[in-house]
């Protein structure tokens, strides 16, 4: 392994390691990250802990000031509703180009993953229910959109794992995913779009109600 090599995969460990610290709270949100500390604390150079804050800037779990400082990035209840509303509409209308086109093998494979996820720990949920999703609106055949889906999905995830775990309710998205299933099938576009929004606002709402609770606290 060449040195560059080695400062990237020291970058991705170092990475890895804040990125658990911030999840799960032992750094707070708008808390400073101070590179020399940092460092010290893995006992490497600052120069892969600055590469590691980068990946996490990109993550959007931190941000960089303009003078060089990186802070804990807030997670802002607008912007998680925001960027739900920017999915909710995307997600109906990719939906109502591939029902018309969906196949067996379509539905086959989303009961497939469903029951996969009526099994999973709670690590593979968030894997296998961007699965199922995609499964759906694969047939639509709009890479960029899934793209983009995946790419908002993520920015979620990541920035607000905790609380989405908090407030899922594991019982009525496995339900909701088995009447999308049978609505595609029976090519029923409407209803389905109208199933697909209160499943996303739905979950929006829990989640977004949490993060105010937990900022009216702090």
């Amino acid at each position: 392994m060449n040195t560059n090599e080695n400062k990237q995969k020291t970058a991705e460990l170092v990475a890895a390691r804040l990125r658990d610290d911030i999840l799960s709270d032992k750094i707070l949100e708008g808390e400073t990250v101070a590179q020399a500390d940092i460092a010290k604390k893995f006992g490497v150079s600052r120069t892969p802990v600055r590469d590691a804050l980068k990946i996490l800037a990109g993550e959007g779990l931190v941000q960089i000031t303009s003078t060089g400082r990186t802070l804990v990035t807030k997670v802002l209840p607008e912007e998680i509703q925001e960027i739900y509303e920017m999915r909710c509409q995307l997600e109906k209308w990719v939906l109502s180009l591939a029902i018309p086109v969906m196949t067996e093998e379509d539905f086959a494979a989303a009961r497939e993953c469903s029951e996969l996820m009526r099994q999973c720990t709670e690590s593979e949920w968030s894997e296998l229910n961007a699965r199922f999703h995609s499964i759906l609106y694969r047939p639509a055949n709009k890479p960029a959109t899934l793209k983009l889906l995946n790419e908002l999905s993520q920015t979620i995830n990541l920035r607000a794992n905790k609380p989405i775990y908090k407030v899922r309710n594991t019982a009525r998205s496995l339900r909701e995913h088995d009447e999308l299933i049978d609505l595609c099938e029976k090519g029923d576009i409407l209803t389905a779009c109208d199933r697909l929004e209160s499943h996303i606002i739905m979950n929006a709402h829990a989640l977004i109600e949490r993060l105010k609770a937990v900022h009216a606290k702090s």
